[in-house]
């Protein structure tokens, strides 16, 4: 599983060295040091969420990891899948992938506690 990590996170990287970063050179990039996991179904899909963190700087993970997500995205979870997230990830914020979206549309990196799960 460990090779198949680095074999993911290798094509990560190497899409988004390939991929131009938007707005001027010399600002950071909206999501840098953001690092996300999508749980289960969601609006945008979890590609189209995958391709926002290529443009905008951030990471992509496609398994859960306590070290590497900084915030876990869902869009419409059973109660008892967030009571679930919110204790094996200790403390890690739940957010709806709107969070994502509205920061592509204001340019900046907004605050998440708006738009975490209820």
């Amino acid at each position: 599983m460990a090779v198949k990590n680095q074999k993911l996170h290798k094509q990560f990287d190497a899409e988004a060295s390939n991929t131009s970063l938007s707005g001027p050179s010399s600002s950071k990039p909206i999501f840098h040091g953001v690092s996300i996991f999508v749980d289960g179904y969601t609006v945008p899909s979890s590609q189209e969420l995958r391709g926002y963190m290529l443009k905008h700087g951030g990471r992509f993970e496609n398994y859960f990891s306590r070290r590497r997500v900084t915030h876990i995205i869902c869009s419409n979870p059973p109660d008892s899948k967030v009571k679930n997230l919110r204790s094996f990830s200790r403390g890690l914020p739940v957010v709806k992938p709107t969070w994502v979206l509205d920061s592509v549309a204001a340019n900046k990196l907004l605050n998440w506690v708006p738009f975490q799960l209820d």
